[in-house]
């Protein structure tokens, strides 16, 4: 896989493997889960549940708006996934449009929270390095798709923030 910035500051992806493009097609499905652990992990009490009141405002006033926020992040996503091009030349081919990364760091975040919350993931599951053959396929293949969709997260950053 190779990334770099274009001219216009969108971001080109080149020479996507067919397994990590199966794991970057998945990322608005993963995003989008709302399951009871999923919301748990990204909309968070913010006062832990000792005030409920405040708890309660901030789930009428400020949660439907972080749900609009990440709804339209994954919108431009799957519109962006929709128009990946593959060529004899660069391969597998992703354009994420200059004004479309932020869309992707949001979407690219939730999807790791997502997991992370769903597969009970905590930073020491991270750093334990290559799982063993005891472990559970489905977890290890959530770990893998953290791990790339950090890596992804953290060159989108980079480019933003050299600007």
């Amino acid at each position: 896989m190779n990334m770099r910035e274009d001219d216009d500051g969108g971001i080109m992806v080149a020479e996507i493997d067919p397994f990590f493009a199966m794991m970057i097609r998945e990322l608005p499905g993963i995003a989008c889960s709302d399951d009871e652990k999923s919301r748990a992990r990204i909309y968070p009490s913010p006062t832990g549940g000792s005030d409920e009141d405040a708890d309660s405002d901030w789930k009428s006033s400020v949660e439907p708006e972080l749900r609009e926020l990440f709804s339209s992040a994954i919108d431009l996503v799957v519109e962006n996934l929709a128009v990946m091009k593959e060529s004899e030349e660069t391969g597998l081919t992703l354009r994420i449009p200059s004004g479309h990364v932020d869309a992707w760091m949001h979407t690219l975040n939730r999807a790791r929270l997502s997991l992370a919350a769903q597969w009970d993931i905590d930073e020491d599951d991270m750093e334990l390095g290559p799982p063993s053959r005891d472990s559970d396929p489905d977890r290890t293949m959530a770990l893998l798709k953290i791990e790339i969709y950090g890596m992804l997260l953290e060159f989108l950053v980079r480019t933003r923030w050299k600007r």
